[in-house]
């Protein structure tokens, strides 16, 4: 998982490990980082899901503006905690 690797390159700078601290604790952090980066990918499709059916539940009492600022804000905000490319905010950011 490249967050697994993301997380472990970042403990290592963080700690500044030396070469054989790396080699002793790297049994450690692939062991933990892994499973973060499981519960991330979990937590990040949760809030999606999340925001889906607020989405969803709201819309139904708003104008077409309020609509629009809804949707904005939903592709803002999975772009901002996804860095998803397929999002309507990221295409728009492209042209």
């Amino acid at each position: 998982m490249r967050y697994a690797d993301g997380l472990k390159q970042s403990i290592f700078a963080k700690i500044n490990a030396s070469e054989e601290q790396r080699r002793q604790i790297a049994p450690a952090i692939e062991k933990y980082a892994d499973k973060v980066a499981l519960v991330y990918q979990e937590s990040r499709l949760l809030r999606r899901s999340l925001m889906d059916s607020l989405r969803a539940e709201v819309k139904p009492f708003l104008h077409e503006e309020q609509t629009n600022a809804l949707e904005t804000f939903c592709d803002r905000y999975y772009y901002f905690s996804r860095k998803d490319n397929n999002s309507r905010y990221a295409e728009e950011k492209r042209h």
